[in-house]
């Protein structure tokens, strides 16, 4: 019983370093082969695994499966096992940790300390970001380059009219869009932490982020959901008005801040600019190479910029480019297992098909399951997306 709650406060003190680095630390290089917690972690993942059938085990499994199957294409690309591609890869066991770790945590906690966490590491991380927009003697900027050292990025939002997107504490602007979107999907679509308040918080702090891909994906989401809750008459005036009003405080924002990278999507000229141009060639580039490399890709690439001359800054062309095709199967075939099990009745379904769908959509212009800290952040997320306790767990 002692090795149990030895493993047991390891795995939360692991569970929360992994949270905090994910949304406060995107500096951070945290893979568990260099934090010790790891294995006592690791252990109690196995041990609840075994004792419990949960979907913990199930989720375990998938990822393990995924991390697996890409180990085995890089053997056959590399011909020899390398340890910074195996660390590489090893993200989906870590993934796999980190859910079943904040899946148990999760059963065990009240609603209400539930609602006081998610509620709680939002207003931290808003905090962060309301200072970096208001840059009061210079605070903001400092902030932004502690996070974001990119003298160019730093250049043009504080120093050209219209041109700030907010990167907050994550490496780009798109990033922090992403994370933004969770928190205002949970906010609206989560029964124990529906709050209309803090999702109009979360959207206002994604728009300043001018994602076009993201704040697309979320208009899309939004739709969808509205069409199919009219379909099953659960719609009522208070919901049509909540999303009206979220409408049209999105063109007001645009307006009146003048966010030109917004203003592009209503123009025309997002689907014509140079980001999107050089994500196609890049996956043309990709998928012109030998059948050979087609099929199993290249081996994992941990300097893209040395390898193809440029950041291909699309998860799907990178996981072509590294795993070929055959990864590309692998990787949608995981999305699918993942989607039919967000169908069951134990999880908020439309939320957790809202944030695959999110994460999927952002796959075709960003790194989404493939960054570390999204990646973690998003695993952790699933595991809040349940309703209540579904089985009797060891405490």
């Amino acid at each position: 019983m002692k090795l149990f709650e030895i493993g047991k406060y390891c795995s939360l003190t692991y569970l929360l370093i992994n949270a905090l680095s994910s949304l406060f630390w995107s500096l951070g290089d945290l893979f568990f082969f260099e934090n010790i917690l790891f294995i006592p972690s690791l252990l109690f993942v196995l041990y609840i695994s075994v004792t419990t059938n949960s979907e913990s085990r199930r989720i375990t499994v998938i990822l393990v499966s995924v991390f697996l199957a890409y180990f085995i294409i890089e053997l056959v690309n590399s011909k020899s096992l390398i340890i910074h591609h195996l660390l590489y890869i090893l993200r989906w066991f870590k993934y796999a940790v980190l859910f079943s770790t904040a899946f148990y945590f999760y059963q065990l906690l009240k609603p209400r300390r539930k609602l006081l966490i998610f509620k709680g590491l939002f207003l931290v991380l808003a905090g962060i970001n309301v200072l970096i927009v208001i840059n009061f003697l210079g605070v903001g900027e400092v902030l932004q380059y502690y996070f974001s050292p990119k003298e160019s990025f730093l250049l043009s939002n504080f120093y050209e009219p219209g041109v700030f997107r907010l990167g907050g504490t994550m490496m780009s602007p798109n990033d922090n869009a992403i994370v933004f979107s969770v928190f205002a999907l949970f906010f609206l679509l989560h029964k124990n932490f529906k709050d209309y308040y803090f999702a109009v918080a979360a959207i206002l702090l994604l728009l300043l982020t001018q994602s076009r891909t993201v704040i697309i994906l979320l208009i899309m989401i939004g739709v969808f959901l509205t069409v199919y809750n009219i379909s099953r008459t659960k719609v009522s005036r208070k919901h049509l008005l909540v999303f009206a009003s979220i409408v049209v405080l999105f063109f007001l924002i645009v307006s009146i801040l003048n966010l030109n990278n917004l203003s592009s999507v209503f123009s025309g000229e997002a689907f014509h600019s140079n980001s999107v141009s050089v994500r196609i060639e890049n996956f043309s580039n990709v998928m012109s190479t030998s059948p050979k490399v087609l099929l199993l890709g290249n081996g994992v690439v941990l300097d893209q910029v040395a390898f193809f001359g440029r950041y291909l800054d699309s998860e799907i062309t990178v996981i072509i480019a590294q795993f070929g095709i055959l990864g590309l199967i692998i990787w949608i075939t995981f999305i699918l297992v993942i989607l039919f099990r967000s169908l069951n009745k134990s999880v908020h379904s439309e939320l957790r098909l809202s944030l695959l769908f999110l994460y999927i959509g952002t796959s075709l212009t960003n790194l989404s399951f493939s960054s570390t800290e999204l990646g973690v952040f998003f695993f952790i997320a699933l595991a809040f997306a349940y309703k209540q306790k579904q089985e009797v767990i060891p405490k």
